[in-house]
């Protein structure tokens, strides 16, 4: 068959416009579907897969709340509780902390590159990164990937004031920062041994610097590795401990750890106590719903469009058997009925790819207009006509292929 014939081809699909126009919707609106679904999916999948920072295997969390007596000098609980989980089998190391990545728990502060002088804002860069407070060594027990510098010293620690509004950002004189902060606030490179200043007054030594640390809420605006972590020692009611534990016994250990702190202190309220790989799979439960959820609907609608397409092609075949016997025997080969119909029907699902394109452009932009969703990209577009395009040809393989065998016995068979 000729390029010729695709005219011949076309005109005969407007004398069949119902079942061609049938076919054309279903593909469109698959099209569609599947691009904004895949789309979704990619999203829902990048979101479950993304990096930390923290080595996770082995780590454990305990957050407690003090009551009582214990809240009222919470310094002194959190050293002796700190003793106290040091103390357990299997424990390598500990720190107490605020909040740590993916715990919900934020606090995060306004810092710059340079001092703020009167109203010269010339060569200022400002960023609002979370701040991490943690006891010492802070980055060897999260497992931080440092890049460039050190981590922070022991002596820099000091207490946090929670109680005087966090007063001890002021008295911070030490931060390892995230990689993507150091790129923010210092493009030129270098930021170990350069001074940020919190609230664009009050100096602080960038010291190391950490390939990732996340954010302990993740946003979509692509900046959840703006983080930092200065040498503040928790001392408010509730806090985290960030437990290192032995290979493997990172279940016992939080086990024996939890029921220590509790025989410590009837009054305290424990509010988690499980491994960081729980934190995470808890955190990200929503998401690995959706994206199950964006899966199945995607395969679904493709094996629906499937059989739609491969019914409404049997149907279409079956009622040209007369015409391809006719054909067959002025001289068709199978191969030219076989192709007749899938040039046909790429036609068809050709056209309503594209046209199922622009809708899927449509209604991503619609669906971002009220979620937080961003706009689609072209390789989803390309993959959303590809895979539909694929699936019709396959669907109509089967019918085409059939007719081309069966329809001249067919006919002889009825004369």
């Amino acid at each position: 068959m000729s390029i010729a014939e695709v005219p011949l081809i076309v005109r005969a699909l407007t004398r069949n416009r119902f079942i061609a126009s049938i076919l054309l919707v279903q593909v469109l609106v698959a099209t569609a579907c599947v691009t904004n679904l895949a789309f979704l999916l990619s999203e829902r999948l990048g979101t479950l897969t993304y990096k930390t920072g923290l080595e996770e295997a082995n780590l454990g969390v305990i957050e407690t709340e003090y009551l009582g007596p214990a809240a009222a000098n919470p310094a002194a609980s959190i050293r002796t509780d700190l003793e106290a989980i040091r103390q357990q089998p299997g424990v390598e190391q500990v720190i107490a902390a605020e909040s740590l990545p993916l715990a919900q728990h934020n606090w995060s502060a306004g810092f710059t590159n340079k001092p703020l002088k009167g109203n010269d804002i010339s060569g200022i860069v400002e960023a609002e990164p979370t701040v991490y407070t943690a006891s010492s060594p802070a980055a060897k027990v999260l497992g931080l990937t440092l890049v460039a510098g050190r981590d922070l010293s022991a002596g820099a620690f000091v207490p946090m004031e929670a109680s005087a509004d966090y007063a001890g950002l002021y008295k911070a004189s030490e931060a390892v920062v995230s990689q993507a902060l150091a790129d923010k606030l210092f493009p030129e490179g270098g930021a170990v041994g350069k001074f940020l200043y919190a609230d664009a007054q009050h100096p602080i030594q960038v010291v190391g610097v950490v390939k990732t640390l996340s954010r302990p809420v993740l946003k979509t605006d692509a900046d959840n590795d703006m983080s930092l972590i200065l040498p503040l020692i928790p001392d408010g009611p509730r806090v985290m401990f960030a437990i290192r534990a032995a290979d493997g016994r990172v279940a016992d250990v939080i086990a024996s750890s939890e029921a220590t702190l509790s025989q410590r202190d009837a009054n305290r309220t424990i509010a988690r106590s499980t491994s960081f790989r729980e934190l995470r799979a808890d955190y990200f439960r929503h998401d690995q719903t959706m994206a199950i959820m964006f899966l199945s609907s995607g395969l679904a609608l493709l094996v629906v469009t499937a059989t739609g397409v491969y019914g409404l092609a049997s149907f279409w075949v079956r009622k040209r058997y007369r015409q391809i016997g006719i054909r067959r025997a002025l001289g068709a080969r199978k191969s030219d009925i076989l192709r007749y119909f899938l040039v046909e029907n790429l036609i068809l699902t050709a056209t309503g790819s594209v046209v199922g394109t622009v809708l899927a452009i449509g209604l991503n932009m619609a669906v971002a207009r009220y979620y937080e969703v961003a706009r689609i990209e072209a390789p989803f577009l390309a993959i959303g006509v590809l895979t539909v395009l694929l699936l019709g040809q396959a669907a109509a393989f089967v019918p085409a292929r059939r007719a081309a065998k069966e329809a001249p016995v067919a006919i002889l068979r009825s004369a």
